[in-house]
C-alpha cells in the first residue's frame, strides 16, 4: 500500500481556524511539520451487533505547522487546510454563509 498526502513536509499552507472567541479566520502562511496519516479498513465480523465489530473503512489525514507546534501544539484536518490565501479564503466565506 501507498499512502500519498495532498501535502509534504515543508510544504507552505493556509488554514481556516478558530480564534479565542470562536470566530473563523484563514491564518498563514504556515510550514507543514509532521504528517499523520490513518487508514482504517477491517471487513468486520459477521454475525455480532456490536459497531465496532461491524465493516469500517476510512482515512484521516492530520497536519502539524512548525508555527504552531509540531508534537504538542495546534492539530490541522485536511478540510482545513489550502494551498494558497485565495482559495482558503473562498471555503471561509463558502462556510460562513452555509450557517
Amino acid at each position: 500500500m501507498i499512502i500519498q498526502t495532498k501535502f509534504n513536509n515543508g510544504d507552505k499552507v493556509h488554514v481556516i481556524t478558530r480564534t479565542g472567541a470562536g470566530t473563523r479566520i484563514v491564518s498563514g502562511p504556515l510550514t507543514i511539520g509532521q504528517i499523520s496519516a490513518t487508514v482504517t479498513s477491517t471487513p468486520g465480523i459477521p454475525g455480532l451487533i456490536f459497531e465496532n465489530y461491524l465493516p469500517q473503512a476510512s482515512y484521516c489525514e492530520e497536519y502539524m505547522c512548525i508555527e504552531t507546534g509540531v508534537g504538542s501544539g495546534q492539530l490541522y484536518q485536511l478540510v482545513d487546510i489550502f494551498p494558497d490565501v485565495i482559495s482558503a479564503g473562498e471555503e471561509l466565506k463558502k462556510r460562513e454563509e452555509d450557517k
